[in-house]
């Protein structure tokens, strides 16, 4: 006697069962994931489709035909929304992953590319007033060029700071000020500053770009002493008086965000659904984790790519060719070599894979390690990487850190697990010359938990599941 077969569960079964189990996300209404999945396949029946072979080809032609048949485009976007829940309900979180980037990509027009370090200093030379432009002009090309023979040459992050301040200068006062600057214009301009609310410390950096931007840049050999005394009393000030933002209050173990960033990639990696939402969460989770193992400054996170600074290697390692433009250094060293390590760490490796193949992609092809949800042709730029990460961990720590301040909590925990080589060995994985730096800047220790494997850093250790980092230091 022949056994009856069962008939495999439809796609339509399928989705019935996950909505019953509550995996369709919050603010789905069934009824619209039931209605997107029965245009699928009333779109398929009408073009002799397969309804139950789920492709990105039929998908992207199905967006397609709801923008030519549906009259408001963003009705027949959130068709297609409702379709990709649908499907990665019904198919697969896997199976549907394609339908983000299909649906991003018609919904996003070409933006223009965000300005770089040098044309951010354009941008800040281009506010000053007439007779300061020029010589702010003439520094900007001799800097981006390393012209040789220039007397003065600044970094693009220093020449937009000084000709902020400038502007700031010359608002305050305008004509009033004169045209070089005096002790008695500099008080006025910082018991401005203070009014509206700048932290003593501030005060004294405005003060100082300016007076430099006077001394080195306008009227070049001419030293301005009451200015200078006046900035160097807020200066003095400014080191008495407690900070508003403590650095403590900003510093954990890194290794609470390295565990975060891990935690949040798990998540992403477990929903039901894939969606840009979700590659996001993703993204923001590698960003914490990464940061905390590798204690780079945001500029240098930004400049990493897959195959070109960032490259994964077999036995969990993880190798990093930092270019020297892309890091912390006077403008003459940026020509110079750039900074080169290799991490050993199994989990991280594993989550760089997994974006590459699972998530990267739905951002859009390029090889950017962090994606812009905005902008499909560029990377997330260094000020948006900090964006993301101090609200990232304001919203789940409670805290916010900046990309920067990871930096602190890496030493930090460092020197707690072992104080006695800690100082040391904290220096060495911040690429600190001098030790004086790590412990005067970045040296936060008042009994935080230290739970984190550092110390196998330089050690020779390498369990796998901490950040340990095999230094080649500058070359």
């Amino acid at each position: 006697m022949a056994t009856a077969r069962t008939a495999a569960p439809s796609r339509h079964d399928r989705l019935a069962v996950a909505i019953n189990a509550g995996r369709a996300p919050a603010g789905m209404h069934p009824s619209g994931l039931r209605a997107a999945l029965g245009a699928w396949a009333a779109w398929c029946s009408a073009q002799g489709r397969d309804p139950d072979a789920l492709t990105p080809e039929a998908a992207e032609e199905f967006l397609d035909h709801l923008l030519a048949v549906v009259a408001n485009p963003r009705s027949a976007y959130a068709i297609f929304a409702a379709f990709q829940v649908a499907a990665s309900l019904a198919w697969g979180a896997p199976a549907a992953a394609p339908l983000a980037a299909i649906l991003r990509a018609a919904r996003m027009t070409a933006k223009a590319a965000p300005k770089n370090r040098w044309g951010r200093a354009a941008t800040a030379v281009a506010s000053l007033s007439a007779p300061w432009r020029a010589p702010f002009e003439a520094l900007h090309v001799a800097s981006q060029t390393r012209a040789k023979g220039a007397a003065v040459v600044w970094s693009a992050d220093r020449i937009a700071s000084v000709a902020r301040a400038l502007s700031m200068y010359h608002a305050a006062g305008g004509p009033a000020f004169g045209a070089a600057p005096t002790a008695r214009a500099f008080i006025i301009w910082a018991e401005a500053l203070t009014a509206s609310g700048a932290a003593p410390m501030s005060v004294a950096a405005y003060l100082q770009r300016a007076l430099a931007g006077f001394e080195t840049v306008l009227t070049p050999g001419v030293a301005y002493d009451g200015p200078a005394a006046v900035a160097n009393r807020w200066a003095a000030r400014a080191e008495r008086e407690p900070r508003r933002r403590s650095p403590t209050a900003r510093t954990m173990p890194a290794s609470t965000v390295y565990d975060l960033g891990l935690a949040m990639m798990a998540e992403a990696e477990a929903a039901p659904v894939r969606r840009i939402s979700e590659a996001t969460l993703y993204r923001d989770g590698l960003l914490l984790a990464l940061a905390a193992a590798l204690p780079e400054r945001a500029r240098a996170l930004s400049a990493l790519a897959f195959d070109t600074t960032l490259y994964l290697e077999a036995d969990g390692f993880i190798r990093f060719a930092i270019p020297a433009k892309a890091l912390k250094r006077v403008e003459r060293r940026k020509a110079g070599p750039g900074f080169h390590a290799r991490l050993m760490n199994l989990r991280l490796h594993r989550a760089l894979t997994v974006w590459r193949r699972d998530f990267r992609p739905m951002f859009d092809d390029g090889a950017w390690l962090f994606a812009s949800r905005i902008n499909r042709d560029h990377s997330l730029t260094e000020g948006s990487l900090g964006e993301v990460f101090r609200r990232v961990t304001l919203a789940k720590l409670g805290c916010r850190i900046s990309v920067h301040d990871i930096r602190g909590c890496v030493a930090t925990e460092i020197i707690e697990t072992n104080p006695s080589t800690g100082p040391a060995q904290a220096a060495a994985v911040l690429r600190h010359r001098d030790r004086r730096v790590t412990h005067a800047f970045y040296d936060h220790a008042e009994g935080l938990v230290a739970c984190t494997g550092w110390d196998a850093v330089l050690s020779g250790g390498a369990s796998g599941d901490r950040p340990d980092l095999d230094l080649l230091s500058d070359t």
